[in-house]
C-alpha cells in the first residue's frame, strides 16, 4: 500500500484478535508498515530461581489495537486470513472504528504503571453495567484523565472503562474524591 493512500484516508483505531500466539508477528508486520499499535499490558509478580521479579504480560492475551486507515485494515485481514479477526460493527462486516475518546480513556486506564487494580470484565456482563452508570473522569492519581462509569461490582466500587463491542475493564481502589462527574 502506498503511503499517500494512508494520508488521504482518515485514521482510526481498530481492534483485532490474533489466533494461535501469532500476535508478535502481526504486531511487527503492522509496525513495519509505519502504523501505530497498542497492546494492553500489566505487571505481575513472578518468582524465578528463588527471586521475585516483575514481569510484563498481556492484560488481554490475544487483543491488539492499530491506528490506520480502513483500506490497510482490510488488506491486513485478507493477508492474515485465519490468523486474526478484525472486530466489526454489529450491522455489517466492515471493520469498526473505535472513537479516539474511548481509545484514549482505555489507554490511560491500561497503561498506568503497576496497574494491578485492573481486571478484564466479561464483555457481555461489562457492557450491561457500563450503559447504566453515570459518566465520570479521574482527576488525580495514576489513572488521571481516564473516563468511564462507576458501578458496584461484588461489593466494591469500580470504574468501568469500555471499548464498545470489544472489551470492558474495571479499575478498583480509586478514591471517590479523585472522580468528577462529566
Amino acid at each position: 500500500m502506498e503511503e499517500n493512500n494512508q494520508s488521504t484516508q482518515e485514521l482510526h483505531w481498530y481492534a483485532v484478535r490474533v489466533f494461535r500466539n501469532r500476535i508478535n508477528g502481526i504486531k511487527a508486520q503492522i509496525e513495519a508498515s509505519g502504523r501505530e499499535t497498542y497492546r494492553p499490558m500489566k505487571v505481575v509478580d513472578a518468582v524465578e530461581g528463588g527471586a521475585l521479579r516483575y514481569k510484563e504480560v498481556a492484560l488481554i492475551p490475544a487483543l491488539l489495537f492499530l491506528r490506520s486507515d480502513i483500506t490497510y485494515v482490510k488488506e491486513l485481514r485478507y493477508k492474515n486470513f485465519g490468523q486474526m479477526m478484525v472486530y466489526t460493527s454489529a450491522a455489517s462486516t466492515e471493520p469498526a472504528p473505535i472513537p479516539d475518546s474511548q481509545m484514549e480513556a482505555f489507554k490511560k486506564a491500561t497503561s498506568a504503571y503497576g496497574n494491578k487494580d485492573v481486571e478484564v470484565m466479561d464483555d457481555v456482563e461489562g457492557m450491561k453495567l457500563f450503559r447504566a452508570g453515570e459518566p465520570v473522569r479521574v482527576i488525580n492519581g495514576i489513572y488521571k484523565g481516564a473516563t468511564g462509569v462507576v458501578k458496584r461490582i461484588r461489593h466494591d466500587r469500580k470504574l468501568l472503562v469500555a471499548i464498545e463491542g470489544v472489551t470492558v475493564i474495571a479499575i478498583s481502589k480509586i478514591p471517590m474524591e479523585f472522580l468528577e462527574k462529566i
